[in-house]
């Protein structure tokens, strides 16, 4: 089962955009805490979860996301780049508690 459950900030504006085809697109990326670091990972969503990742979040947002994660590849300068990436199948805004704000710091 390729199922991923990620909660921390959005680290950007989600940027909307729509294929030759019209089907939405939507990427931003998510600070997640890690022990006494902070992984950035970057986040996609299709359709009308992309639609509302652009109409309903913002930089800074404290969220919750379920989704799989992708890999892939492609060609730059002759060299070859790796992805990954957290395809979005559900996301939410969630309030944190004076307790768990203190924990969480992120750098952005």
């Amino acid at each position: 089962m390729n199922q991923v459950i990620l909660r921390g900030n959005l680290t950007s504006e989600p940027a909307l955009k729509y294929t030759a085809e019209g089907k939405a697109v939507a990427t931003t990326s998510i600070a997640v805490k890690r022990g006494e670091g902070v992984d950035y990972i970057r986040i996609v969503g299709f359709g009308k979860t992309a639609e509302r990742m652009a109409g309903f979040y913002a930089k800074g947002q404290y969220v919750m996301l379920i989704g799989s994660i992708k890999t892939g590849s492609y060609e730059k300068d002759g060299r070859k780049v790796y992805t990954t990436d957290i395809l979005i199948n559900d996301i939410t805004t969630m309030e944190r508690n004076e307790k768990e704000a203190d924990k969480e710091e992120f750098p952005f």
